[in-house]
């Protein structure tokens, strides 16, 4: 079971994401390369399978791609666990304050809307525009 290899539309299949958005992943290294044969098709196995499940959960949590590609190494290299654990905790609080910056600027927008919604309504069933 182990040695199971399929084509990326199965892959797609398994995963939910298109064939087009896994060889940009391909691409950009955030999985691993797959086999190719003598004629240029791509064999992926159940690794990838669990690979594409890690990224969509990290894309769930809202990192992005190379986020992504940086964890993925992380957890490949070759450093001690504990320097591991520190470079992801790293990243999970740089991402942390990244998505308090956007609830803050959202919030910050809601607010201004409620303020200059009326003075809009207004205008436009008014005739200022």
């Amino acid at each position: 079971m182990g040695d199971e290899q399929f084509v990326i539309g199965e892959l797609a299949r398994r995963t939910g994401y298109s064939t087009g958005m896994i060889r940009h992943l391909e691409k950009m290294g955030v999985i691993t390369p797959p086999v190719r044969t003598a004629v240029g098709y791509r064999l992926f196995g159940p690794h990838h399978v669990q690979e594409l499940r890690f990224v969509r959960d990290m894309q769930d949590l809202g990192f992005y791609a190379q986020q992504i590609k940086m964890l993925r190494e992380i957890k490949l290299g070759e450093s001690p666990i504990i320097e591991k654990q520190e470079a992801i905790e790293e990243i999970f609080q740089e991402h942390a304050r990244y998505v308090e910056d956007k609830v803050t600027y959202f919030t910050n927008l809601k607010n201004r809307l409620s303020v200059v919604a009326p003075d809009f309504v207004d205008n436009i069933l008014i005739g200022d525009c």
